[in-house]
């Protein structure tokens, strides 16, 4: 018997490598590049955080690798991403927290390689992360009304109450409560209302500056605050302390307190649940297509896509609105006879 080629095996396999003992300054002028074109006060303390997980890691590693990026680390980045804990939580990061940690850094690879600061997009070197996005209900009206109700024992219940208001009854951002003032809201002789807020910047909104509908329901727990404000300027939400405009943070405080306070941590996880919520429920009460881009509209979203992800719609949705053809029949005329 003849013997052809013999492979052999190759313990230690060459690698591809960037030099990368420059690697932080190159993050740092892509973040400069991003803050010229994104909302540098919401969107870009978001993108430090995300790269900031792989510049503290490279500082270890970096050195112990000798300086040069390869894909294995790249992949080894995202298997010690999985023990990572949240600088925010110290819990694990989620699949979500993990996932915006590798897209930012493809994205800067794949600037930094448009603008020749790189041979290669090494973006590509690194993995998708391991695992999906957890499957979300919607908080149930019942466990809404519950959180309405721990609110209104908190310490500043009126506040409180309205903050809450908000965000299930007009599926706001925590960014628009906090930088929402007295100015901008606007009563009707029917109890209805508007608010005129900042939220996030887009090509088709570059202010983000929008208006939305508040219904007689949010109206009253506003009116209620206001009048214990006593002030007609200024930020609708105050610190307790310093009555200065209670932060971005503050606002997620608030809301975190009433859900542990409630008992419903495990449900409802902070601001953006509550937003969720309200396009459910809004989606559910108002099903067709006219209410569907009314929906749109009043979170902000520029394509009914981003909306429909905020619906969570589930089977027992369905199941309360949908109707086959089945259903029809025998309940118009026929225009013509059946004939032999």
């Amino acid at each position: 018997m003849t013997v052809g080629q013999v492979g052999q095996i190759v313990l230690a396999p060459s690698e591809d490598a960037l030099d990368g003992r420059q690697l932080d300054q190159l993050i740092e002028l892509w973040l400069d590049d991003c803050a010229g074109r994104l909302d540098a006060r919401e969107t870009m303390p978001g993108y430090r955080r995300n790269v900031g997980y792989f510049r503290r890691w490279w500082v270890t590693e970096g050195p112990k690798r000798n300086w040069l990026l390869t894909k294995t680390a790249c992949e080894q980045f995202e298997l010690d991403l999985r023990k990572t804990p949240s600088k925010l939580s110290g819990q694990p990061l989620s699949y979500s927290s993990r996932y915006d940690c590798i897209r930012r850094m493809r994205q800067m690879f794949y600037w930094a390689h448009r603008t020749n600061r790189v041979p290669f997009n090494y973006g590509l070197w690194f993995p998708i992360p391991d695992g999906s996005s957890p499957s979300r209900k919607a908080a149930s009206l019942t466990k809404l009304e519950t959180l309405m109700a721990v609110a209104a024992t908190s310490p500043l219940p009126r506040r409180n109450q309205a903050i809450l208001a908000l965000l299930i009854g007009a599926g706001l951002r925590r960014k628009e409560c906090h930088l929402l003032d007295v100015g901008h809201l606007t009563f009707y002789a029917d109890g209805t209302g508007e608010a005129v807020v900042t939220g996030k910047r887009t090509r088709r909104n570059p202010t983000g500056v929008r208006s939305v509908a508040l219904d007689a329901a949010t109206c009253a727990y506003l009116a209620a605050h206001l009048v214990e404000l006593e002030s007609d300027s200024g930020p609708v939400f105050r610190n307790a302390h310093t009555k200065k405009r209670l932060t971005c943070m503050g606002v997620y405080k608030v809301v975190v307190w009433c859900i542990e306070a409630a008992s419903l941590s495990g449900e409802i996880q902070g601001c953006h649940d509550l937003r969720r919520a309200f396009a459910h429920h809004f989606a559910t009460l108002r099903p067709g297509a006219t209410y569907a881009d009314m929906l749109r509209r009043q979170l902000g979203h520029a394509k009914y896509s981003q909306t429909a992800d905020y619906t969570l719609l589930g089977v027992d949705d369905l199941r309360a609105h949908i109707i086959s053809p089945l259903a029809l029949f025998g309940s118009t005329e026929t225009d013509s006879q059946e004939t032999a």
